[in-house]
């Protein structure tokens, strides 16, 4: 019985090992992702290298050797503040204050990677009414999803560029950059309507699809581009909202969020996976990437932002509460919130 023991032990200490050295290679090689992009995609996956530190930890008393359990400690601890390292800038960023949740002039708003087929456009629309947003956006949308959706929140729609937007006035204009497909690689995907403002004048309500964060030098043609394409909009006014397939543990995320700017207002909210593609759509139990966004310019303060349900797609959606806080005016019966 001791040796059975005993071999358990050697198993846990031979677990822990591999989870700390492992764990600590990959956060710290990400930290080089300043200047390696290649080493920015560990980045991504720093809430992984943070659990597995954390479990190889706690694993490592069961060490039998005093110091091989040391050794261990020490990598995991290592893991642990590389990771965190990573992902500490997200909840010590500059923020604008908050609104109350009795702010007036409030516009709720729904992301969504529908995933195609894979989701039941019946029981997509039937959330998303069941929310009564003011404002959505849904990538990659079932064929049936617009009509279903028009029907179930009697929102106004406009499907394009593989992207359904909706909101509850007709769109004063809509816009598709078809010159984004030009981009090598994967699609790159945009479809922003202009929408009726609190203070009377119109507002960007944009819906994004971005690439995968490789190739590199795509995925900053991407960035550029969409940063380009908010030069020629109020950005104070607009709202950014969608799949960016990107954490912004990332590096090339902060320099691309600091070309967008506009302020996220998600924050540490992992969207990504609620089922596994590569595993023939195999329900995951725990979600660790955090890679849809919702952006909105400095005339909106956040009220919350909260994660949906599981709804058939890989993706979990996002539901964003936002209160304008510039000048009021205007038509009221053509505000587009409460």
């Amino acid at each position: 019985m001791r040796n059975l023991w005993l071999t358990f032990r050697w198993g846990l200490e031979a677990a822990a090992a591999a989870l700390a050295l492992g764990a600590a290679a990959a956060a710290v090689g990400a930290q080089g992702g300043r200047w390696n992009d290649k080493l920015d995609l560990l980045a991504h996956f720093a809430l992984i290298w943070l659990a597995a530190g954390a479990v190889a930890f706690i694993l490592s008393w069961a060490s039998p050797s005093v110091l091989r359990g040391t050794l261990i400690r020490l990598a995991a601890l290592v893991a642990v503040l590389a990771a965190g390292g990573l992902i500490l800038p997200d909840f010590t960023r500059p923020r604008s204050p908050r609104a109350e949740a009795s702010a007036p002039h409030q516009v709720k708003v729904v992301e969504f990677n529908a995933w195609n087929i894979h989701s039941d456009p019946d029981r997509v629309a039937a959330w998303i009414a069941a929310q009564n947003p003011d404002l959505v956006v849904v990538i990659e949308p079932h064929p049936a999803l617009e009509t279903r959706l028009r029907q179930a929140t009697g929102l106004e729609t406009y499907s394009a560029d593989n992207i359904v937007v909706a909101a509850r006035h007709p769109f004063i204009r809509t816009r598709v950059n078809w010159d984004v497909h030009d981009l090598p690689g994967q699609g790159f995907y945009l479809n922003w309507p202009v929408v009726y403002g609190f203070d009377g004048k119109p507002f960007a309500f944009v819906g994004a699809h971005q690439g995968w964060p490789i190739p590199s030098r795509r995925a900053r043609s991407e960035a550029l581009h969409l940063t380009l394409t908010l030069d020629t909009i109020d950005r104070p006014s607009a709202i950014l909202a969608g799949d960016f397939n990107s954490t912004q543990w990332s590096f090339l995320r902060r320099q691309a969020e600091a070309g967008i700017g506009l302020e996220r207002r998600d924050r540490a909210l992992p969207s990504w996976p609620a089922r596994l593609p590569m595993l023939n759509g195999r329900a995951f139990p725990i979600p660790f990437l955090p890679i849809d966004h919702v952006y909105a310019g400095g005339l909106w303060r956040t009220v919350k932002v909260e994660r949906g349900p599981k709804l058939g797609s890989d993706h979990y959606p996002l539901i964003a509460t936002l209160a304008w806080d510039g000048p009021v005016g205007g038509d009221p019966s053509r505000w587009p919130g409460r």
